[in-house]
Order: C-alpha cells, then structure tokens, then sequence
C-alpha cells in the first residue's frame, strides 16, 4: 500500500516539478525576448515565475474539476501568444484596451491564418505536453496532493517568503527607483522597463489608466498655421540624418590652446549651408523631444513625454510621407527601448531601427560607441537599396561625458582643470572625428546624398565654467552670452549644417532656425507628391523669410530678435 502512494506521489510530484519548471521557463525567456532584462533580472524573473506558478498551481489543483485549470492554461497561453506575437511583428506593446476594440478584427485573422507567427513562438508550447499530462492524472494529481495537504502550505508559504525576498532584493541591488510609480513618471523609461520590473498585466492596467488622458494630450499638438505642398518629381536623391547629442551651438568656435575642438564641424560652416542657431525643443520628453519634433515638425508636449504616447498615429510625419518611396532606416547606440524609440519609430513609419543589440555591437560605457554605429551604418549602405533616408541619433557624447574616455583620448585637454569640461571637450572631440570619417565615406559610397548634421540640445547643467561658452546659459554676465532669455524662458540653440551634393555654401547670420524647419525642407529634397501642415520652412530657400519661431505654450519669437541676441548685438 505504501509502495503504490509512494508511486503515486513521485508521478504527481514529477508533473508538477516540469509543469512548473517549462511554464517558468516559457514566462522567462518571453520577457526576456521582449524587453532588455539584464541577466540578473532574468534569473530573478524564473525565480519570481516559478514560485507564483506554485502558489497558483496549489489553488488549482485543489479544485475537483479540471476544468479550471484548463481554462486557467489556455487563457495564459492566449494572454502570452497575443503579447508575443504582436510584439515580434509591430516591435510594439499590446494593451488590453486594443484587445478589447480590435477582438472581431484579430479573430478574423486568427481564422484566416494571417497572425505572423515565427519558429521562436513555439516556445509558447514547451509546457504543452506537461500540461497534457496533468489533465489526464488530474484526478491522481489532486487526490496526491490531498494527503500532503502540509507540505502543500509550507511550499505556498516558503513561494511567497521568496516572492517577498526577491522584490526587496531586486529593490536593493538594482541601480535606480525602478518601484511602479517611480518608472510611470519617469521620461526615459519606457514600458520596456515596466514590463520587465513589474509585469505585462501590470503594464496593462497602467496603460488602462494613463490612456484616459492621451485623447486630450494628442489634441494639444499644434501642426501650424499653413499647409505646405510638395510636387513630386522623378529625382529622389539620398538623405542621411545625424543627430550629435549635446552638440552646442558655441562649441563649433571654440578653441583650445589654439586648435578647434570640432575641427571638421568648424570646417563645414564655410562648405556647407551652416546655420548657427537653431531653436532646440527640449522639454517633459527630455532628449527625445529632438527627434519627435523634427520628424513630425510639431512642438512636443510640456507636460507629457511625447514620444510615449501609445495611441499617436502620427499623422504628420516625415517618414510616413516618404517610406512608400524611400527605404527608411533609424540607428542608435542604445537599446531601443529607451524612451520606447523603437516602438514609436516605427509608428512614425520607419521601416527598421537598429539598436545597440540589433547592430551586435559591444557595449562600451553605456552604449555603443559612435564610432561602432558609423561602421555598422557605413556596410549597410553597400547593399541599401536607393533611395533611402537614414537617421543616426549618436550618444557617445552623453553626459556626464565619461563613456569616450574608455577608448579614447585627447592630451590636448590635460590641462583643463575642470572635470566635467575636461570630459565634454574629449568627447565631441572623438564624435567630430568619427562623424568626420563617416561623413567622407557615405559620399563616397552614395554620390547623390544630403547629409544633415545637428544636435539634439546643449550640454546642459555645466553652465557656470570659463572654459566652455554654453548655448543654455543665463544673462548673467559671466561670459558670453549664447542664448536668449524669451518672455521668462531659457532657450536652447544647436548648429545645423546641410552638406549637398554639389557643395552648396551658405552661413545664415540674421535670423535663427528651429527644429520645426528640418522636416520641410527634407521633404523638399524627396520630391514626393505631398503636404505639410507645419510652421517650419525650407531652410534651403534662403534667405529665411519666415519672422517668427513658435515656442512651447504658445508663445512665439522673432528669428531675428533672437539671432541678435545671441550673437549680443
């Protein structure tokens, strides 16, 4: 008799032992495709996912029916597959409230065979023929577990006491707040994060919250006062994007000890259309407010991060309006759920964004380094398919400015004192030679190219320093004034510089630019039949005509009272 419950316990203990281990194992690796776990956070997630599988197994099971755990494995299987399958394909979150408003639409493709599925979503049915197994020995399952009512507890209770313990640990070891409030509120981390902390149903009900409020944030967005239309043409050169990060307007004059610091940046104001100053949008969306107003030629929001916003259609984007013509690429250092850019990209419409993993590139700081991502580009331009347009967002000259020091450095700034100056000058100076580099190769292996260069705003937060004449500074005398102080505001101003295929040359010295004026005038050079609502204007239509710029809360300045201004005139 004891021999046959012994047998009985070791076939309901070994069931439950692989059901619990694939279904952890499967929860595992489909977050961990899915957001950029480090490993560490990786084990913890199995760990996290095996315990809870127990806890919830002991309450299933207890159950005289296995109906619910039928219903309870299938409706787990849909919940992942929808998520899984959907990001792999949209390289996007699914949220419950487009379950909800698109069921007839997705049940139509379920039916018809369209759902993308992959070879790497047969993970999803690792645990299927455990799970098989435990509904044709549920009835032994459950008596089994019956007579070890004890154990069953204790291994519920010592479930939740690791739950308890891996949530403090992972509070205490990971470097930043990454507790649920904390990663809503903040910009730069995206639902990436919140799903790998805290959870795709969590991600889920927080998105249900937040989205009650995105119908009145997306009507905020401002497109401007007139409509520009653009003819299409047969001609559709190619177009490059560099996006430096933290590249000041005054840093492009500045010397020390008698050299440039930019030295091929300086050199292109006088062989390329150069324009010192241009209005950098800079707001709740910290960084990312460059790109999201660039591209779709709108003031980013004040008080939301625009970038985030899940339900955006983007309707006014640059890449919506050339991808049917152009092969649209994104590349940066990072991993492209910081700021959630990859998934926003490609709502814009670009049709790849390559990140730091994507591009498999050695992590070198914190990212890859510019000069990495300029080598990865300058292959893929071998095989591009023309006519492209490609925007590079760099980050090797991220503050606080230490990464480059890792792999490379200029003697030339050994003498300044100042650290954090020290840090800026070496590294603009690395990404002025490797943008240098990139810049000679591209219009070498694309001949018909314009290429755009520009910075995403100024080194903010190192104001007060006599070695650096900042953009982003205060009228207070303590050195050159480089920016302006517009109705209580501080403004930002980054160079831009547009290198043409025929070497066009021009330096704009009455009236400042702004990001609103990049996308126009991109969409002038595609000669794709379109339109633009957009208060920007062709920058290579010069000189600016246009007498004003439009500020956040809608304010607007003069052009040419803010160039005055900062040129102290």
């Amino acid at each position: 008799m004891n021999t046959d419950f012994d047998k009985q316990r070791s076939k309901v203990y070994l069931i439950l032992f692989l059901f619990i281990l694939l279904n952890a194992f499967k929860i595992t690796f489909i977050f961990s495709d899915i957001t950029d776990l480090p490993r560490q956070a990786v084990w913890c997630k199995f760990i996290s996912s095996a315990c809870f599988d127990i806890i919830v197994f002991a309450l299933i099971f207890s159950a005289r029916n296995r109906i619910f755990l039928a219903a309870g494995y299938f409706l787990q299987l849909l919940y992942l597959a929808t998520h899984y399958v959907y990001y792999s394909y949209f390289h996007s979150y699914f949220h419950l409230t487009q379950f909800i408003l698109q069921f007839t639409e997705g049940a139509a493709l379920v039916q018809r065979g369209l759902v993308p599925f992959h070879s790497v979503h047969a993970v999803l049915l690792v645990d299927l023929p455990v799970f098989i197994l435990a509904l044709i020995f549920y009835g032994e399952i459950n008596s089994g577990l019956r007579k070890v009512k004890k154990a069953k507890i204790k291994a519920v209770l010592l479930s939740a006491i690791i739950l308890l313990g891996l949530f403090v640990y992972k509070d205490n070891v990971s470097e930043g707040d990454f507790s649920l409030q904390s990663l809503v509120t903040t910009p730069f981390l995206g639902e990436s994060t919140i799903i790998g902390y805290h959870g795709l149903l969590t991600n889920d009900i927080v998105q249900l919250i937040t989205s009650r409020d995105e119908k009145n944030l997306i009507k905020q967005f401002n497109y401007g006062e007139k409509e520009l239309r653009f003819e299409g043409k047969k001609e559709k050169p190619n177009i490059i994007c560099i996006q430096v990060e933290a590249l000041d307007s005054n840093i492009i004059n500045k010397k020390h000890n008698g050299k440039y610091i930019t030295p091929f940046l300086h050199s292109l104001t006088e062989k390329s259309v150069y324009y010192p100053y241009v209005y950098a949008y800079h707001d709740a969306g910290a960084t990312s407010d460059a790109e999201f107003s660039i591209i779709n030629s709108v003031i980013p929001l004040s008080t939301y991060v625009s970038i985030k916003l899940k339900n955006y259609a983007y309707p006014n984007s640059l890449f919506g309006k050339t991808n049917n013509f152009y092969t649209v690429s994104a590349f940066h250092n990072n991993v492209g759920s910081f700021f959630d850019r990859r998934i926003a990209f490609r709502k814009m419409g670009a049709g790849e964004f390559y990140d730091i993993n994507d591009m498999q590139l050695e992590e070198q700081g914190w990212g890859a380094s510019d000069g990495d991502v300029f080598g990865f580009i300058l292959k893929a331009l071998e095989k591009e398919r023309q006519p492209f347009l490609y925007y590079i967002i760099t980050m090797s000259s991220h503050l606080p400015f230490e990464n480059v020091s890792l792999y490379y450095t200029n003697d030339e700034y050994r003498d300044v004192k100042n650290v954090i100056i020290r840090n800026y000058f070496n590294s603009i100076n690395y990404t002025d030679g490797a943008v240098k580099d990139f810049v000679e190769l591209a219009r070498k292996t694309s001949k018909n190219t314009y290429i755009f260069i520009w910075g995403d705003h100024t080194p903010f937060g190192y104001r007060r320093n006599q070695y650096f004449e900042q953009s982003q500074v205060k009228e207070n005398g303590y050195f050159k004034q480089s920016v302006v102080k517009h109705k209580h505001e501080y403004a930002e101003f980054v160079p831009l510089f547009i290198i043409t295929p025929n070497g066009e040359r021009y330096t704009e010295k009455e009236k400042a630019a702004s990001f609103l004026d990049i996308a126009p005038t991109i969409l002038g050079l595609t000669n794709v039949e379109t339109s633009l609502r957009t208060d920007g204007v062709d920058l290579l239509d010069y000189p600016i005509k246009a007498g004003r710029i439009p500020l956040e809360k809608g304010k607007k300045a003069d052009r040419a009272i803010l160039f005055q201004k900062l040129r102290g005139e």
